[in-house]
């Protein structure tokens, strides 16, 4: 009697085993490598890309790859003092307007801290968008 409860007992934690690991298996299948977010998540035309380095990156997501993103339209912000008032001003600058830069960057996934939406009614796309046509400054505070 008491091998036959022992061979009981043992089965019952061979059946446990066994429905954790399927259900461990299907948690990994449906979410293990699903990270990364599809271009379809971002409903805003710009999205801002923070670096472990402090820096912030607006552009357009085109592709994201498993181990980087590609970034078009790309624009960054720079603090420069203004000579005249000695003032410190922040800018946005264009990577299509540096000389040696193209106007799009490829960005290690191992570098990013976080990709935000950035709204349309943002102060950030209005500089852009102004900068485009001409009418705005890139200066802002």
């Amino acid at each position: 009697m008491k091998n036959v409860i022992g061979m009981r007992f043992k089965g019952f934690w061979k059946l446990v085993s066994l429905i954790f690991t399927v259900i461990l298996m299907s948690q990994c299948l449906y979410g293990c490598g699903n990270d990364d977010p599809d271009e379809e998540d971002f409903k805003t035309e710009y999205q801002a890309v923070l670096l472990t380095n402090g820096t912030y990156y607006f552009g357009k997501i085109e592709k994201i790859w498993p181990n980087f993103i590609e970034l078009k339209d790309v624009y960054y912000i720079k603090s420069e003092q203004n000579q005249r008032t000695k003032i410190f001003e922040n800018k946005l600058f264009s990577r299509r307007k540096e000389l040696y830069l193209p106007d799009h960057m490829f960005v290690n996934n191992k570098h990013i801290v976080s990709i935000e939406p950035v709204s349309s009614s943002s102060v950030i796309v209005q500089i852009i968008k102004g900068s485009k046509t001409g009418l705005h400054d890139t200066t802002f505070k």
